[in-house]
């Protein structure tokens, strides 16, 4: 081959390796822009997905409020006004989880015909909480005192939830409490439940003392959970002064954060209106999905506000009515222990 031609081929391969190395850097650039632009999309979406929102609004007597539609609700968060997506009935199957405190500071009193006659009344209670819930709701059932025990791990038998308190008659009903460790448990476990509500039905008056979670890690789960709370105060003596314990105030705390209700029930017979309420409330809610501006805070939480529209009754007569829903929502995930 003379000179020439070898340099003329030299140059030909020297120029289709220029061109492939052209074409590679292209593709590798536009593969960049479209992977940054899936980003962009999936943040987008992220940022405008629609979160849904449990609210529950009732007139001055306490009656469920019925029959509202969108126009009746406006959302708001730190950037303005939301646009309310949806809104729907809540009367669907939930997750509910229910936590009993079984430390010394409730079952303290070592006669066992007494501590057989608190389990039967809490029991009596949860059979009307039962007959009362939508029956497609799947259960879970977990005692503590110096730490969580787990009775029931999904079920949507009320059968198998009220089998729990027979166990329970015959448990180690003494020990400290862990109530935060019981509830993150619970809002944890709710997490990955197949109900789309979730909803956490707790029994204690409200004291911690051996956690190895805080409150503040609490407060930040209940937070970043979807999870409705409903305190119920129960307690070893009829004694009022209990009234004004310093546990009250973290279950009114609690149930606040989450959107739910606290209760302070007297009696078993009180106590078994309050479960038959509680089961009322849940279906007679609000489903509102929102669709919120991207968070602006630097702990990753939105405040969304809903407010109520002027609200009048068939006759056109204007009711006053008040509305309940959780505080804010976070994004993110539970932080780990």
């Amino acid at each position: 081959m003379s000179a020439s031609r070898r340099t003329a081929r030299s140059l030909f391969t020297l120029l289709i390796l220029v061109a492939i190395s052209f074409e590679l850097n292209a593709a590798g650039a536009a593969a960049r822009q479209d992977s940054a632009a899936s980003a962009r999309q999936v943040e987008s979406q992220a940022a405008s997905t629609p979160r849904e929102f449990i609210v529950t609004v009732t007139d001055m007597k306490g009656s469920f409020v019925g029959g509202l539609v969108r126009g009746s609700f406006t959302a708001s968060d730190g950037k303005g006004r939301r646009e309310i997506v949806s809104l729907g009935s809540a009367d669907v199957p939930s997750a509910v989880y229910i936590l009993i405190d079984t430390s010394g500071s409730i079952f303290g009193d070592e006669r066992p015909a007494w501590r057989a006659a608190r389990v039967q009344e809490i029991k009596t209670a949860l059979t009307t909480f039962l007959e009362n819930s939508n029956p497609g709701d799947e259960y879970f059932v977990t005692a503590f005192n110096q730490r969580p025990q787990i009775l029931l791990e999904g079920s949507t038998e009320p059968s198998a939830v009220l089998a729990t308190l027979d166990r329970l008659a015959a448990a180690s009903l003494k020990g400290q409490t862990a109530l935060y460790d019981a509830l993150y448990l619970a809002l944890n476990r709710l997490a990955r439940a197949e109900r789309a509500k979730r909803v956490v039905l707790l029994l204690s008056d409200g004291q911690d003392n051996v956690s190895a979670y805080t409150l503040p890690e609490l407060r930040r789960a209940l937070r970043e959970s979807d999870a409705l709370v409903y305190t119920v105060a129960t307690r070893n003596s009829p004694d009022d002064s209990f009234l004004a314990h310093t546990g009250y105030g973290i279950l009114d705390e609690l149930a606040k954060t989450s959107g739910g209700v606290s209760y302070y029930p007297r009696d078993g017979k009180q106590l078994s209106a309050v479960m038959a309420g509680i089961a009322a409330e849940l279906r007679s809610q609000y489903r509102i999905a929102v669709a919120p501006a991207a968070d602006a805070r630097g702990d990753g939480s939105t405040q969304l506000k809903f407010k109520l529209g002027e609200i009048r009754d068939a006759r056109g007569k204007k009711i006053k009515a008040e509305l309940r829903a959780r505080e804010a929502f976070y994004g993110g995930t539970l932080p780990p222990k």
